[in-house]
C-alpha cells in the first residue's frame, strides 16, 4: 500500500486509512458523535475530499454545523466553496418516506462521481442512524452488507454511527460484521473492536502450532542427518582422496542445512508472528465479550456453564462447574420447561423473555453454536429490559389516563410529523392511530396553513406554549373548530424536542354562539329599524294631515289629483313603517284559543284560485293537532306570506306543501336550537320544490328590507314581519334550503296546556335498545355528537360517519353488526340517496332511516324508493329517534 493510498482518518485511535475503508461507530451520547465526526470530517476537508454528513438525533443538522465552526473558524469558506454537505436523514435515507437502499447505494456513487469529477481526491461520508426502526433493520443490514463489499472498488471512506440504547446483542453483532471494524467507548476511551469470526482465529491458530511442530520436527531430523556426516567423515580420513571428496560433500550438505535451517527458522517466527497476533484477537474478543453490555454465556447440551462473561458473572456470581439450574435456581434436577433448550430441538434461533433470580427483566437470544472441537453449543445473550419494562408500563399506564381524556391530544415531532395520538383524538378527527402516526399533522387536518397555525408555531417554540382557536379538517372533510393548547417538550439538555397538543371540539359551542350573535343582530336591527320608524313616523304624520286639510281648501281637478297621489304614498310610507315597527317591537293583538287547521284549510282555498296552475297543492294536518293561543289574522300573515315566497320561488312549477304536526321539544332538541325550550308545539311546515336559497344569505333572511327579489316585486318585509309575529306569540322559525331541491320553513308556535296534552307529556316512554349497533351518518358535528350521546343513553352501541363515503366504509366493516342506519340526506362527499343506493348493493336488507330538514316523506320516498324504512324529520327529538329506530327494527 503506497503513501498516496493512505488517508488522515481524523481520528486519533484510527490514524490511516486506505481508500474503501467501511468502519462504524457505536455511540451513546451526543458528545460521542462530536468527538469522531468533527475531526473526522476536518481532516477530509483538509485532505481536498469532498465531504457529505447525514444526520439525525441527537445531533441535528444545524448543531452539526455549529460544531464544525468551533473545531473549524474557516469552516464556512468550506461550505461556501460547497466542499461539504450536512443534511437531514430525511432528505436522503427516508426520501419521499420511504429506505430504498438501491437509492441509497447508487447516491453515494453518484457523489463520489461528482466528488472527482469537482477535482477532490475522493469521498468521505457519514450517515447517524438512530432514525432506524426496527421493520427497517433486515433491509439496512442487507445494504449495509451490500455497501461493504463494493466499497473497497472506490475512492471513498464511510463511516456508520450506530445507538447502543437503540441496539440490542443481535443488532450489535450485525453491524460489527457488516463493517470492517467498529469503535466503541469503554472506561471514557475508544477502543477498535475487529470483526473476525473467534472460531476462524482458532482454527489458524491450531494450523500454525501444527505447522510449527513439523517445521521443528524437521529441524531435528536435519541436526540428526549433521551429526552423522561428521561421524562418517572421521572414520574416512584414512584416505587422502576419500577425505576430499568427504569434505566436499559435508561442505555441500552443511551449506544446505545452514539453508535449511535459517528458512525454518524464518518460518517458526512467521509462525510465532501469527501465533502472538491469534492470541491477540481471542484476547481482543475476549475482552469486547467481558465489555458487553449484556450477559453471554455458553451452555452445553448437559446445562453446565462453559463460559460467562462478566456482566453474567456480576448478576448472579460464579459458576464453579456447576449446572445452571442448580447455579440459578439451587435445584436438583432441570426445570420442568426449559425456553434456552428449544434450540437444541429445532436447531433455530429462539427469543424469549425471563425474569432472572435477581428480580430483573431479561430479554433473550438464543443460538445454536458449534464450539472449536466441533461440540454443540448453545450461546445466550440476555439483556437486562427492566427499566424499559417499568417505563413501558409508566407509559402504558399514562396513555391509559390519555385515552380516558375526551380531549384530542397528540403529539408531534420538530418535523411536525404526528407520533402519538389518543383516542379522543380518534373521536374527534375519525382517523385511527395507525392512520396517522407518522404523517405531517399540517396536510392532514388543515385545508391551508392559516395566521393563526402561523402564530401557533411561531409562539411555541418561542414563548414555549401558545392557546388559540383553529378552524380544522376531520376524515371525510369535516370541518371542526378546537380550542387548542400547544407546549413545547424538551429534551434533557434542553434542546426542542416535540410540541404536546390538547385541542377540545367547540364546534357546537360555535354554533351556538353563531345563533346568538344573529339574535343579537336582530334586535339590533329590531332597535334601529324602530328608532328610523318613530321619526319618520313624526315626519310623515304633519305631511298627511297639511294633504287633508289642503284637499279641503283646494277645488281644482289637477290640484285634487295631486293631493290624492301624495296622499296614497303618504299613506304607503305610513304602511311600511307600521310592518318595520312590527318587526321591532313584536306584533300585538287579540291571542284566543286557536286551530290551526282552520287556519290552513282557509289559505290552501286562496292559494289554490289564485296561484298558478303549475303549482301542486299539497296539505297535510295531523288528526289530533294541538291548539295553540294565537292571532289568527297575524298567523294567517305568516303562512300565507311563506306561500307566496314559495310561489316566487318555483316560476317554472312544482309542489308546494303545507303541513301540521304536534310536537314536543325535550332537552336533546333544545341543546341544537337556541330559541327552543322543553315543552309541546304545533309545527307548520311549508315547503317548495323552488330554486333554493343560497347558503351565504341564508342567515340575512330576515332582516328588514334583505330581498333577493326585483325592483319593486318586493320591500323586504315580509319575512322580518313573519318572524316578529311569531316571536310575539313565543315561537320560532327553522328554515332548511338546497340548492336547485327547493326550500322549507317550519313555524314552531307553543301549544295549550291541555290535561290530555299534559297526561301524554308526562308519560312518554321511551323506546330502550338491546345493545343493537347503529350507524349514524351525519355531517354536522353537534347534531352527530347529540344523538350518539342519546343512543348510547337509551341501550345501543353507535358508529359514526361524517359523509356518505365514510358510512360506506365503515358499515362494509361492520355489516353483520349493523342493525339500522340514520342517513343524513344531506352531505358532502357523496350525498344520503347516492350512499343509500351504495348500502344496498353491499347488503340488499340493510335498514335504514333517511334524515331530512327538508323533503317530506312522500317527497322522500321518490328520491329514495323502496331503499328506506323510516324517515325521520330534521330536527328531532329523542322520542321520535328512538320510536322511529324501535319502529324499524320490529319491522
Amino acid at each position: 500500500m503506497s503513501a498516496l493510498q493512505l488517508r488522515m482518518s481524523g481520528i486519533d485511535i484510527i490514524g490511516s486509512i486506505p481508500w474503501g475503508t467501511h468502519f462504524c461507530q457505536l455511540y451513546q451520547t451526543r458528545d460521542d458523535l462530536i468527538e469522531t465526526l468533527v475531526p473526522y470530517f476536518k481532516a477530509g476537508l483538509k485532505n481536498n475530499e469532498f465531504c457529505i454528513w447525514i444526520t439525525s438525533e441527537p445531533l441535528n443538522e444545524e448543531e452539526a454545523r455549529e460544531a464544525m465552526r468551533e473545531a473549524m473558524p474557516d469552516f464556512d469558506e468550506y461550505a461556501r466553496k460547497e466542499q461539504i454537505e450536512i443534511i437531514p436523514y430525511t432528505e436522503w435515507y427516508l426520501k419521499d418516506g420511504a429506505f430504498e437502499y438501491e437509492r441509497v447505494r447508487d447516491g453515494w456513487l453518484e457523489k463520489q462521481d461528482q466528488a472527482l469529477a469537482g477535482g477532490h481526491d475522493g469521498l468521505r461520508l457519514a450517515g447517524t442512524t438512530f432514525w432506524l426502526e426496527n421493520y427497517l433493520w433486515k433491509d439496512f443490514a442487507d445494504y449495509e452488507l451490500e455497501v461493504n463489499n463494493i466499497i473497497g472498488r472506490y475512492k471513498m471512506l464511510a463511516v456508520c454511527p450506530y445507538s447502543l440504547d437503540k441496539c440490542g446483542a443481535n443488532e450489535i453483532l450485525d453491524v460489527v460484521n457488516t463493517h470492517q471494524f467498529a469503535l466503541i467507548k469503554r472506561e471514557g476511551a475508544w477502543k477498535i473492536i475487529e470483526s473476525h469470526d473467534l472460531k476462524q482465529a482458532n482454527q489458524a491458530l491450531r494450523a500454525e502450532i501444527t505447522e510449527r511442530k513439523r517445521m521443528e520436527e524437521t529441524l531435528k531430523e536435519s541436526n540428526q542427518q549433521l551429526d552423522l556426516l561428521s561421524y562418517t567423515a572421521g572414520k574416512l580420513l584414512t584416505s587422502e582422496k576419500a577425505h576430499q571428496e568427504l569434505e566436499r560433500q559435508v561442505k555441500e550438505r552443511t551449506a544446505e542445512l545452514e539453508k535449511a535451517n535459517m528458512e525454518l527458522e524464518a518460518e517458526i517466527r512467521v509462525r510465532k508472528q501469527a501465533e502472538e497476533s491469534v492470541k491477540a484477537e481471542r484476547q481482543r474478543f475476549n475482552d469486547i465479550l467481558e465489555m458487553l453490555p449484556a450477559y453471554l454465556v455458553l451452555l452445553t447440551p448437559d446445562y453446565h456453564v462453559t463460559f460467562a462473561n462478566r456482566f453474567f458473572r456480576e448478576r448472579f456470581g460464579e459458576s464453579h462447574g456447576r449446572r445452571c439450574f442448580e447455579y440459578l435456581f439451587g435445584r436438583s434436577e432441570p426445570c420442568e420447561i426449559c425456553e434456552t433448550y428449544t434450540v437444541l430441538k429445532t436447531m433455530a434461533p429462539h427469543h424469549w423473555e425471563w425474569t432472572g433470580p435477581d428480580g430483573h427483566n431479561y430479554d433473550i437470544f438464543d443460538f445454536p453454536f458449534t464450539d472449536t472441537d466441533g461440540s454443540a453449543l448453545i450461546m445466550e445473550v440476555g439483556i437486562d429490559i427492566t427499566e424499559r419494562k417499568r417505563a413501558e408500563e409508566r407509559i402504558r399506564e399514562q396513555a391509559a389516563l390519555l385515552d380516558n381524556a375526551h380531549d384530542a391530544i397528540a403529539v408531534r415531532n420538530m418535523d411536525h410529523c404526528l407520533i402519538y395520538w389518543n383516542k379522543g383524538a380518534q373521536s374527534l378527527y375519525g382517523w385511527t392511530v395507525d392512520e396517522v402516526l407518522g404523517r405531517n399533522a399540517d396536510k392532514l387536518i388543515y385545508k391551508e396553513e392559516s395566521p393563526a397555525l402561523t402564530e401557533a408555531k411561531k409562539n411555541v417554540i418561542e414563548r414555549g406554549e401558545w392557546t388559540g382557536e383553529l378552524h380544522q379538517v376531520a376524515k371525510g372533510g369535516k370541518e371542526v373548530t378546537v380550542e387548542s393548547r400547544w407546549t413545547l417538550v424538551q429534551d434533557n439538555e434542553g434542546k426542542p424536542k416535540s410540541i404536546l397538543i390538547i385541542n377540545t371540539d367547540i364546534t357546537e359551542k360555535k354554533n351556538l354562539e353563531s345563533q346568538l350573535l344573529r339574535a343579537q343582530r336582530m334586535e339590533s336591527i329590531g332597535t334601529l329599524a324602530g328608532g328610523i320608524a318613530h321619526d319618520l313616523n313624526n315626519i310623515l304624520t304633519p305631511i298627511m294631515m297639511s294633504v287633508q286639510m289642503l284637499k279641503e281648501k283646494t277645488a281644482d281637478e289637477q290640484s285634487q289629483k295631486l293631493l290624492n297621489i301624495l296622499e296614497k304614498n303618504s299613506q304607503r310610507g305610513a304602511n311600511l313603517i307600521k310592518q318595520v315597527l312590527s318587526f321591532a317591537r313584536g306584533m300585538e293583538g287579540k291571542r284566543t284559543p286557536l286551530q290551526v287547521a282552520y287556519l290552513i284549510s282557509e289559505i290552501e282555498r286562496v292559494i289554490k284560485e289564485t296561484f298558478p296552475r303549475d303549482i301542486e297543492i299539497q296539505t297535510g294536518i295531523q288528526k289530533d293537532l294541538f291548539m295553540t293561543s294565537g292571532d289568527s289574522t297575524q298567523l294567517h300573515q305568516v303562512i300565507m306570506n311563506l306561500c307566496v315566497n314559495a310561489r316566487d320561488a318555483m316560476q317554472e312549477g312544482g309542489v308546494l306543501s303545507i303541513s301540521a304536526e304536534n310536537f314536543f321539544i325535550d332537552e336533546n332538541y333544545a341543546r341544537m336550537h337556541l330559541e327552543a325550550k322543553v315543552g309541546s308545539y304545533v309545527v307548520v311546515a311549508v315547503s317548495d320544490t323552488g330554486v333554493g336559497i343560497p347558503p351565504e344569505i341564508l342567515d340575512r333572511i330576515f332582516e328588514p328590507f334583505f330581498t333577493t327579489k326585483e325592483q319593486g316585486k318586493g320591500t323586504g318585509l315580509g319575512l322580518s314581519t313573519a318572524l316578529a309575529i311569531v316571536k310575539g306569540h313565543g315561537g320560532f322559525i327553522n328554515v332548511y334550503s338546497e340548492m336547485g331541491k327547493g326550500t322549507t320553513f317550519k313555524v314552531y308556535l307553543p301549544a295549550i296546556k291541555t290535561e290530555i296534552q299534559k297526561s301524554e307529556e308526562q308519560f312518554v316512554e321511551l323506546q330502550i335498545g338491546n345493545g343493537e349497533l347503529i350507524l349514524i351518518a351525519e355531517d354536522e358535528a353537534s347534531v352527530l355528537e347529540i344523538t350518539k350521546a342519546t343512543l348510547e343513553a337509551h341501550g345501543y352501541r353507535v358508529l359514526t360517519a361524517g359523509d356518505g363515503a365514510e358510512a360506506i366504509a365503515v358499515y362494509a366493516k361492520n355489516v353483520e353488526e349493523i342493525k339500522v342506519v340514520l342517513m343524513d340526506m344531506m352531505m358532502p362527499i357523496m350525498d344520503g340517496p347516492s350512499s343509500i343506493r351504495a348500502l344496498r348493493k353491499i347488503n340488499p336488507g340493510v335498514k335504514i332511516i333517511a334524515v331530512s330538514g327538508l323533503t317530506e316523506n312522500s317527497k322522500l320516498t321518490k328520491i329514495t324508493g323502496d331503499n328506506v324504512h323510516g324517515f325521520l324529520p330534521k330536527p328531532y327529538t329523542a322520542e321520535r329517534m328512538l320510536k322511529a329506530i324501535h319502529e324499524v327494527l320490529s319491522s
